[in-house]
């Protein structure tokens, strides 16, 4: 549970997102611009082994927000990403609960594979029914906060099969902690 606390910590230092930011209304296809070429994030939204469409996402580079898009029928989405920078991006939909991802672009420490080409990562993202009440599940605090933390972390690796991935160990112990919430919820 530290491990939560460290990054949700760090999220709020880094990002400092505000929700109430007005959207746009734009289908889900990246935005293009030659600096902003740099990692192709290619992602899922789903709700167990459904897909969902409407889902508004909010990209943030710092505490801006730069972009939104709702996921189409198949659930799906798309944005083209700059190097070294900091993004957020925010998942909302009513009867769910938001969530976020937290990309970093930073490649301080490596030499790029091939420049022209950039990175690519697809992961899933998991939003879970709205719990009306929260407070009156027999979960501690600590365990609630799970709800407030990023649900998947992206980042460079290096190594043999350097380049950019999802932090799939985060991104068990996070739905383990959900299931636990879920699973109270169910009870009341």
């Amino acid at each position: 549970m530290k491990i939560f606390l460290k990054v949700f910590f760090l999220f709020v230092i880094l990002f400092g997102i505000n929700p109430l930011y007005a959207q746009k209304d734009k289908e889900s296809e990246p935005q293009q611009s030659a600096s902003e070429d740099f990692l192709l994030i290619q992602g899922i939204v789903v709700d167990g082994e459904s897909r969902l469409e409407g889902v508004t996402i909010r990209l943030y580079k710092g505490n801006t927000k730069i972009d939104s898009v709702y996921t189409g029928k198949n659930g799906t989405f798309k944005f083209t990403l700059g190097g070294d920078y900091y993004y957020a991006m925010e998942y909302s939909r009513v009867g769910y609960e938001n969530t976020c991802v937290l990309i970093n672009t930073n490649r301080w420490d490596v030499a790029p594979q091939d420049e022209d080409n950039g990175y690519q990562v697809d992961f899933e993202v998991e939003l879970i029914p709205e719990i009306s009440n929260k407070n009156a599940l027999s979960l501690s605090a600590v365990d609630l906060d799970v709800l407030d933390f990023p649900k998947v972390l992206i980042g460079y690796k290096a190594g043999e099969e350097e380049g950019f991935f999802s932090d799939k160990k985060y991104t068990k112990e996070v739905k383990e902690s959900l299931k636990k919430v879920k699973l109270s919820a169910k009870k009341k």
